[in-house]
């Protein structure tokens, strides 16, 4: 599988990018998915449900050791699997229904690679690919039998400049993530 770069060029005026960046830092041009992109993801997914699909058949469960994968299947590291999540929530539609799952990272301000401070934390793939800052988040307590549960909801723009909002079960848990009605020019 060739190693792609996730540098970007900016197709308005030819500026050279980090993908982490929302949007050109020179004309304010949002990017697009390039062909290579989604078919890198594709194949990322592919790889992993055959991968998944000998599990099952061998009744292993998720777990395996390397060297008992046959040989035709060739399983996707978990850092080509991250790549594939980004590439595959910046290529949604835009009035897309089904909520994103993903994960909510406590994060120390100024902390994040692509020049933003987030104090209020950060919506991340499993593997820590990051989506979207969280620009506000409220959250409570629920009290369910013998437990506490932190519950909450927050808003955030993801890498792709939308507007998003969600569900959170605390942080470092799962959320949902889904598009705002209203977004930003």
């Amino acid at each position: 599988m060739p190693k792609l770069d996730f540098n970007r060029t900016c197709e308005a005026c030819g500026l050279s990018y980090l993908a982490a960046l929302d949007r050109c830092p020179d004309c304010n041009t949002r990017p697009t998915v390039t062909a290579a992109e989604l078919a890198f993801a594709h194949s990322v997914r592919y790889r992993d449900g055959m991968l998944h699909a000998w599990l099952k058949r061998t009744g292993r469960g998720n777990s395996y050791w390397p060297h008992d994968i046959p040989a035709y299947i060739d399983p996707p590291t978990n850092d080509e699997r991250g790549r594939a999540e980004v590439i595959e929530f910046l290529s949604r539609p835009l009035g897309y229904g089904r909520p994103y799952f993903a994960y909510l990272r406590a994060e120390q301000p100024g902390d994040c690679s692509n020049g933003f401070s987030a104090p209020r934390g950060v919506i991340a793939t499993w593997n820590g690919e990051k989506l979207a800052i969280v620009t506000a988040i409220r959250s409570r307590r629920e009290a369910r039998g013998y437990t506490t549960d932190v519950r909450g909801s927050f808003w955030a723009q993801g890498i792709d400049g939308r507007i998003y909002y969600g569900r959170h079960n605390g942080r470092s848990m799962h959320c949902t993530l889904r598009l705002a009605k209203n977004q930003p020019e």
